[in-house]
């Protein structure tokens, strides 16, 4: 994740970009930007799972979702 949207969102939320990077590392064990990797990855790996073959849809089309 871009260090300016982590930015705006510590600034939506009213603290700081370091507070959100602290918060995630402390419950997540992880950056936001692992996080955020983390969570794509897991939704392409289900899709990847309940896609029919026989349907075309291509490992391309859901890693571009």
């Amino acid at each position: 994740m871009p260090a300016h949207k982590q930015e705006h969102i510590a600034e939506a939320v009213g603290t700081s970009a370091r507070a959100i990077q602290y918060a995630f590392r402390r419950h997540h064990d992880t950056t936001p930007t692992g996080y955020l990797a983390r969570v794509r990855l897991e939704r392409a790996h289900r899709e990847l799972q309940a896609v029919d073959p026989s349907a075309g849809t291509t490992v391309a089309a859901i890693a571009h979702r």
